[in-house]
């Protein structure tokens, strides 16, 4: 999970605005001491949002691609071809769009240093971290369990 699903755990916090209840995770590990091939992940935040989120390593070209389906449609997110495309709850299509290249480390470490030099809130900080790890640790916890849940401890 550290190295193929760490963001897409975080975007969960980062889209919901609601922190992680509960981890359920099921992994294939091919031999059992292998860092895992693919992982299924249930989450459930505290607003009662749940959120499966299926992970893979892939062995060709690297891949994101995401798909967020709610009570009102769907956006699916693809990073290496550069489109986002929405369809509403008929099916019907409300967005197709191609956005423009973008250097996201570069972006964001610039974000960082205008609020060292402004001593402005940090975008990314070091609370958005350790959640991402209490989240990753748990699906961890929970796949040697068999994918029994997890509860994690919400943040004081």
């Amino acid at each position: 999970m550290l190295e193929i699903g760490i963001h897409m755990l975080d975007l969960v916090r980062y889209l919901t605005g609601e922190e992680v209840q509960n981890v359920c995770c099921t992994m294939d590990r091919h031999p059992p001491s292998a860092p895992e091939m693919r992982a299924s992940v249930h989450l459930t935040t505290t607003g009662g949002t749940t959120c499966r989120i299926e992970i893979a390593r892939v062995s060709g070209p690297r891949t994101g691609r995401a798909i967020w389906i709610g009570s009102q449609g769907r956006v699916e997110a693809d990073w290496m071809h550069r489109r986002i495309r929405c369809v509403d709850d008929a099916d019907v299509e409300i967005l197709n769009a191609e956005p423009p290249p973008s250097q996201t480390v570069l972006h964001t470490v610039t974000a960082f240093l205008q609020a060292v030099k402004h001593n402005s809130p940090m975008p990314i900080t070091g609370e958005d971290g350790c959640r991402a790890i209490e989240i990753a640790e748990a699906c961890y916890s929970s796949a040697q369990a068999d994918g029994k849940p997890i509860t994690l401890p919400l943040p004081l």
